[in-house]
């Protein structure tokens, strides 16, 4: 069985799609390379691959600990 890993990273309006370490298409919305890598894994599925979805923001903030509501 095949393993295909696509991979959605970027910030703001640029956003770019991988599929196995190759870089594809470029996207100006996060969504937009979002459902480029489910079209692409639909089509990866159906041949009977296994596959990875990996979506990464560059723009990621630390939240500090003290600022988030305990729960309980």
């Amino acid at each position: 069985m095949t393993v295909n890993l696509y991979k959605v990273s970027g910030t703001g309006q640029s956003w770019t799609l991988s599929r196995n370490g190759e870089l594809g298409a470029s996207y100006t919305s996060e969504e937009g390379a979002f459902e480029a890598a489910v079209l692409g894994a639909t089509n990866d599925l159906r041949a009977g691959d296994e596959i990875t979805i990996e979506v990464k923001r560059s723009d990621t903030r630390q939240i500090d600990a003290a600022a988030t509501p305990e729960r309980g």
